[in-house]
This record gives C-alpha cells, structure tokens and sequence, in this order.
C-alpha cells in the first residue's frame, strides 16, 4: 500500500510531468507572454477602403450626359433649333448672330402664339408650320403652289391679325402655312422689307426705315 508521503510524491512528479507537457503554459511562461506583448509595438490599422457614391448619382449623371448630346444633335442636324445672339439696341434695332448652323433666329409671336423665327431673306413670303398654324386661329386660307428649295410644294396662304418679333410688330401680314417645314416659322420679306435691314461679319441689325 502507499503512504500519505508517497501519494505526494506522486501528485507532485505528476504535477512536473503535466508542466512539461506540449501546448501547456506555466507561470513563468505566462508571466514571459504578458511582457512580450505589452512591450510588442502597436499595429497599424489599415484604412479604411473609400465609400463608393450611390448609383442614383451615376444615373443623374448618365442622364445629364445623354441630354446634351441630344441638345447638340438637335441644334446640329435641324434647322433654326439653335439659339442666336440677340440684342435690342436702344432705338428699338435688333442684332442677330449667326447660330450653329448660320441662320439668324430671333423669337417673336403670330396672334399670340409664340414661335421661332428663322430670318430668311430669301423667302418671299412669311412661313409657319402646318403643326403650329393650328393654334393661331389664322383665317382665309387660300390653296397655293410654292416653289421651294426641295421643289414644288402646296401650301395655303392665310392672313395673321398680329406678328412680333423684338420689340417690332407688325399687323395684317399674310402667312403661308407650309405642311412639311422643319423649322416652327420662317420671317420673310413681306416682313422683312418693312424694315431696314443691314448684314456685316456674321451680324444682320434690323431697324426702322429712316422716316
């Protein structure tokens, strides 16, 4: 049989034995650890990655894109749709610059209704497409042929109780109402001749005639 003095003897080789056993820390290895990593310097954080902008901005941005292309393909490809240079003189003289496609555009109204005016003096008569004529309330539509830069084309030529354009206007102005014109509406000389008209470096000054 084993004593009390032989059991403790074994408890304690026993407790040696389970101190030298792998993976087993005892307390001077404890004590060892804690110092080594309070003395271990600071490890540095890496930053954080940057916060990605959400898609509804991509999309506002997609859009504003796709806009002024087609702004550029409309005042490009069709027209008097590009904006020109206008100023009012004093006197009441209009300046017009050239636009995109080198037509003088000036805004103006016929009964009311408002329009851009292409300035063409090559047209004999003042033009208005068949879409905006509709809500003129022109009167007296009479059939006509025309004869055109695409050829022979039939119109109706009304009258127009009030036309403006600047701060110019004129009454009792006949119309031609085209059916397939681009543009909303053509100024031509039957207008046109009730001014003085002068054209210099890509300016045309409308005034009035010298009494």
């Amino acid at each position: 049989m084993c004593n009390r003095e032989s059991l403790a003897g074994s408890g304690f080789i026993l407790e040696a034995a389970q101190s030298k056993l792998p993976g087993t820390m005892g307390y001077q290895d404890r004590d060892w650890y804690k110092d080594a990593q309070r003395d271990r310097p600071p490890v540095a954080r890496k930053p954080a990655p940057p916060k990605r902008k959400g898609p509804v901005f991509s999309y506002i941005l997609l859009w504003v894109v796709i806009g002024l292309v087609f702004y550029g393909l409309v005042t490009t490809f069709i027209p008097g749709m590009g904006s020109s240079r206008v100023q009012i003189l004093r006197d009441g003289s209009v300046v017009l610059g050239t636009n995109r496609t080198g037509n003088y555009v000036i805004n103006g109204s016929i009964n009311g209704v408002s329009v851009r005016f292409v300035v063409d003096t090559g047209a004999s008569l003042t033009s208005v497409s068949q879409r905006v004529a509709r809500h003129m309330g022109l009167f007296g539509c009479v059939p006509a042929r025309f004869t055109t830069a695409n050829g022979e084309a039939q119109v109706c030529v009304a009258g127009a109780r009030d036309l403006q354009f600047g701060d110019f206007r004129v009454q009792n102005v006949q119309v031609a109402v085209m059916p397939d014109m681009e543009t909303q509406a053509l100024l031509g000389m039957n207008v046109l001749n009730r001014f003085h008209i002068t054209q210099n470096g890509g300016k045309m000054i409308i005034s009035k005639p010298s009494p």
